[in-house]
């Protein structure tokens, strides 16, 4: 395989996947030292991977899509129904090799002081970000939010906002969500849409669970 002709030389490789979906990148991860995801990158597609590779663009993508291991992990997708079964198989785990969401940039961006305040008809998040790194960066904050209540199992979590913001080093932001009281509904068991009991908003690796009034 040439791949593995290439690591034999010693040199560091870079890997850009130009495709319209995943495929299995288990050696690719193995043997290259970065890999880009460039999709189908349209006409100025080469000269953005080309900047991104030579650190003129710092990349702030996020995956739109979990990405799995191989072909026999299908289906994988985050918002699962949340029910009890065994989530590995016989052979190996059974989370995805990259999850929905996921992205990586030439700085690091920490989470802290999420919070969440109830109003008449929405919920307002509030969230601090900063960029530990040394470079000018973008950063796409996710909102998920798990529900809890009804007859029905509950989704895993569900994306219910996002936010891009631009950066410099050393910069910290409070970053907003609003959501109105229609994103904590779901169909029941009975065909009825009603409110959740309760629900989990998750930011990062940051989550707070409230019990809902709206």
């Amino acid at each position: 395989m040439l791949l593995k002709q290439l690591k034999a030389l010693g040199k560091p490789i870079a890997c850009v996947m130009v495709q319209g979906r995943p495929y299995d990148l288990t050696l690719v991860n193995e043997l290259a030292d970065a890999v880009l995801i460039a999709w189908f990158p349209g006409q100025q597609g080469g000269r953005a991977i080309a900047e991104t590779l030579v650190g003129l663009n710092n990349p702030s993508g996020k995956l739109s899509v979990s990405y799995p291991r191989n072909t026999q992990q299908l289906p994988v997708y985050y918002y699962q129904r949340d029910a009890a079964k065994q989530d590995d198989y016989y052979d190996e785990v059974g989370q995805p090799l990259y999850p929905f969401g996921y992205g990586l940039s030439y700085d690091q961006f920490d989470y802290r002081q999420l919070a969440v305040k109830q109003m008449v008809d929405k919920l307002v998040v509030t969230v601090k970000v900063k960029n530990n790194g040394q470079f000018v960066g973008q950063e796409s904050s996710l909102l998920f939010v798990k529900l809890t209540g009804g007859a029905v199992i509950q989704r895993m979590k569900l994306l219910k906002a996002f936010q891009k913001n631009a950066f410099q080093p050393g910069e910290e932001k409070s970053i907003t969500f609003e959501l109105p009281a229609a994103d904590f509904n779901y169909m029941d068991i009975d065909n009825q849409v009603k409110r959740a009991q309760a629900a989990t908003i998750m930011v990062a690796d940051l989550a707070e669970k409230i019990t809902l009034s709206i």
